[in-house]
């Protein structure tokens, strides 16, 4: 038995553009959710309204905390579509079972 393999749509994964030199936005279906910038020999990555989230060493940790949005930044249609899509998944996997019991 074979079951879907689901990836998120991409307009829920951050998508990063560089701004100037040390500056980088990310987006996310069309909204800032953070920023990176390059100060004191370290990576400070920040809110979309400016609140520091932490510094760290590499640019990759940055990036990485900044990804890291809670869901309640993101579109209540976004929210409703992952999870019905997880409902229907939910069902095909179970009705897929059933058959399967019911078959052998």
């Amino acid at each position: 038995m074979t079951f879907p393999t689901l990836t998120a749509p991409a307009s829920w994964r951050v998508q990063w553009r560089s701004l100037d030199r040390g500056d980088w936005e990310a987006g996310r279906g069309g909204r800032k959710v953070g920023a990176v910038r390059r100060e004191r020999g370290v990576y400070v990555a920040s809110t979309p309204r400016g609140r520091t989230v932490g510094e760290f060493d590499t640019l990759p940790e940055a990036l990485d905390a900044v990804g890291r949005t809670p869901l309640s930044s993101v579109d209540s249609a976004q929210v409703w579509t992952a999870l019905l899509v997880t409902v229907n998944v939910a069902m095909v996997a179970s009705l897929a079972a059933v058959a399967s019991a019911l078959l052998n």
